[in-house]
């Protein structure tokens, strides 16, 4: 697809008194010019892929270290309640022990 008409800047050129071969040399420069700086809407649409790839590359990364994250506070979570949950048994069967103790010296005192 042509982005500049060359003929018609030629005829254009010519028409204000400019030869015709300094006419369609000139026409031609241009055209070269300005087809280097146009962008293209294939060049848009690679530009995009790029960024779309780059993105989702920075997002996988981030979603790993997240995921990495998260499973250590999982971790450490899991090792904390554990250790919870032992000290409270130790906890329930020394009152448990001393309650026992505390029953038995009540009813021989009483008995």
């Amino acid at each position: 697809m042509a982005l500049f008409n060359t003929l018609q800047y030629a005829r254009k050129l010519e028409a204000a008194g400019v030869s015709a071969q300094q006419a369609e040399v000139q026409s031609y420069a241009l055209a070269e010019i300005i087809e280097g700086v146009m962008v293209t809407k294939a060049d848009l649409e690679k530009l995009e892929l790029a960024v779309v790839n780059k993105l989702e590359g920075r997002m996988d990364a981030i979603d790993a270290r997240l995921s990495s994250r998260m499973d250590s506070l999982e971790h450490s979570l899991s090792s904390r309640m554990d250790s919870l949950e032992y000290r409270l048994t130790i906890k329930m069967g020394a009152m448990m022990f001393t309650m026992f103790a505390v029953a038995i010296s009540v009813f021989k005192l009483w008995t």
